[in-house]
């Protein structure tokens, strides 16, 4: 496959994320946790799957799905999850002078759903952009500082709809 059509997938692919899920996102009012949960999967997992397997002919091993050591990794997933969890905690803070937390409106069913949904999302996005992005971009330019330079510019991007366009949020 030719370096040409290598990047022509990466940039069709990518397209395809910020038009569909930004407008997923924008003209649809649902629940974030189901969104999170089911939809985001399926409209970002289902083109990786099919442009791994039926276009590009690889196994599934290529976007990184090893899963040797996963105590350690996972304590470190969790780690790095709950620093974001405070420097998201900190932006919203500093945002609105406020952190609003009633545990009394929140239902006890609602505690593993969001859990699921933040695994979920995680998950997802790992595979999407560390996992397909990342590693067709290093596979191209054979910098690994630069692939994950530009895959984590492509992941501030697919969320840049949601910043402006969601004004519900803080």
């Amino acid at each position: 496959m030719s370096k040409q059509v290598k990047i022509t997938r990466i940039i069709l692919f990518f397209i395809y994320l910020l038009v569909v899920w930004g407008a997923y996102r924008f003209l649809w009012s649902g629940n974030y946790l189901w969104d999170e949960l089911f939809f985001k999967p399926l409209l970002w997992l289902t083109p990786v799957l099919w442009l791994v397997t039926k276009l590009e002919g690889r196994k599934l091993i290529s976007l990184g799905l090893v899963f040797t050591e996963p105590g350690g990794k996972i304590l470190l997933g969790l780690g790095i999850s709950f620093f974001i969890l405070g420097e998201y905690l900190l932006a919203l803070f500093l945002k609105s002078k406020q952190i609003s937390f009633n545990p009394e409106q929140i239902q006890l069913y609602f505690w593993p759903f969001a859990f699921l949904s933040c695994v979920a999302t995680g998950i997802v996005e790992e595979i999407v952009f560390r996992g397909y992005f990342m590693t067709r971009i290093n596979e191209i330019i054979h910098s690994k500082l630069n692939s994950n330079i530009i895959a984590g510019l492509l992941f501030f991007l697919i969320h840049l709809p949601i910043l402006i366009f969601d004004q519900s949020q803080g």
